[in-house]
């Protein structure tokens, strides 16, 4: 597997503008729900439905030891609800228009979560994390 290359020093260099540098994080992709595009649009209704649509998050999390199913549904419980909170105040900051409502089963209602295990970063610049 590509990650056990990696982690024995294995690097993309040759034949390359740029050296792909491995990110050792798991990626979360959050996509909005009807539930979510509903809740926006009550508070902004010029809105457009199809920009809310094609707005994805990517959020970067811990790499499961193995990257079962159950083991990455545990993942997103852990983080769901930081998640849901991040999601609606890119909207609307007021805590009290917020859904009762923030448990792992509503995230899933209001959200499409893809999973993907591996990452690289191409740009020149260093990564800063804040």
């Amino acid at each position: 597997m590509l990650r056990n290359w990696l982690n024995k020093g294995f690097t993309f260099k040759e034949n390359m503008e740029y050296t792909m540098k491995f990110v050792n994080r798991s990626y979360l992709i959050v996509k909005p729900r009807q539930p979510y595009i509903d809740w926006v649009r009550s508070f902004d209704d010029s809105v457009e439905i199809d920009d809310l649509i094609i707005q994805k998050t990517i959020y970067l999390v811990d790499e499961p030891e193995f990257d079962s199913p159950e083991e990455i549904n545990n993942i997103i419980k852990k983080v769901c609800r930081d998640i849901f909170v991040s999601e609606l105040e890119a909207w609307y900051t007021d805590k009290e228009s917020f859904p009762k409502d923030m448990t792992y089963k509503a995230f899933k209602q209001w959200f499409d979560v893809e999973y993907v295990d591996l990452g690289f970063d191409l740009s020149e610049y260093e990564l800063i994390a804040e």
